[in-house]
């Protein structure tokens, strides 16, 4: 392809499958067997991996970018003269998902799902980050209007191009279950 770009039509990891190989403490980390599961995995723990890894089998995994605004890719990952519209589109014809920052900082409309998602081939999914709003400032306590709001605010308008939402909690956060296990009880399922 010209210089380095993938060929049009080639998309990069469209669909992997296989195991997902964590590290020694990994495997007892909740955080990483959810991930796993997110991603449309089976969280199956074997000791398969040796030296203290463990295994997930994943049954779908896609390489994707995160965002897909960003003035320095202008020339080098997208073509001189592609218009700003046209970037979501010429982004997701080479790779099989991409994760929507936007909803982190604020809640999008309707229409801009429903947009995004038109622009996109038939089999692409999108990674949504949760609004810091329930992570970094409710601490994911008492959301369950803020919960409501980021729902409504058109997330399940993409449909089967809904992938996994990111719940990005604070570097500072320290796990606790019960907290973590009340908030993961209340995401529609």
């Amino acid at each position: 392809s010209q210089r380095g770009r993938p060929s049009r039509g080639s998309r990069l990891g469209s669909r992997l499958r296989g195991d997902l190989v964590l590290g020694p403490n990994s495997g007892s980390c909740p955080c990483c067997l959810l991930a796993a599961v997110l991603g449309n995995g089976r969280a199956v723990r074997s000791d398969e991996g040796g030296l203290g890894q463990s295994r997930i089998a994943v049954s779908s995994l896609r390489i994707g970018i995160s965002g897909w605004r960003y003035p320095t890719w202008r020339g080098r990952f997208y073509p001189e003269g592609l218009p700003h519209r046209a970037e979501l589109s010429y982004a997701a014809e080479r790779f099989g998902s991409i994760e929507i920052n936007s909803s982190f900082y604020g809640l999008q409309r309707p229409d801009t799902y429903l947009r995004w998602a038109r622009e996109v081939p038939d089999d692409f999914v999108f990674a949504i980050k949760g609004s810091r709003y329930i992570t970094h400032l409710r601490r994911l306590q008492d959301v369950d209007v803020a919960l409501a709001n980021f729902f409504a605010s058109g997330v399940l308008a993409l449909a089967d191009k809904l992938g996994p939402i990111l719940w990005q909690l604070p570097a500072s956060t320290t796990f606790d279950e019960k907290t973590v296990h009340q908030f993961l009880s209340r995401l529609p399922r």
